[in-house]
């Protein structure tokens, strides 16, 4: 075998082992964006926790896709801060 072509496999297998790790790492910093949410509710900060539930959204949606579980959960979270901040057209728009 060749340079070339040792180069070549060792990057075909390498590159699913670093697709895992970003997808773990989308999950971690998904996970650790919803504890944030969380806390900033609780604490009475709806207008940051928002933000942050956007961004939590923007993640999921760019790492599982729109029909994932943890993509409407996302979304479901967004509205209900809406929906507590009584921006309730904002929250329908999202629940639709």
């Amino acid at each position: 075998m060749n340079l070339f072509s040792l180069l070549a496999l060792f990057f075909i297998l390498l590159l699913p082992i670093n697709s895992l790790t970003a997808a773990q790492w989308a999950g971690e910093e998904w996970d650790r964006q919803n504890a944030e949410i969380d806390l900033l509710h609780r604490e009475g900060k709806i207008e940051d926790a928002i933000k942050v539930a956007k961004s939590a959204l923007d993640l999921a949606e760019e790492a599982v896709g729109t029909d994932n579980r943890d993509y409407l959960r996302s979304l479901e979270n967004l509205g209900l801060l809406h929906q507590f901040n009584q921006e309730y057209g904002v929250a329908e728009s999202l629940f639709n």
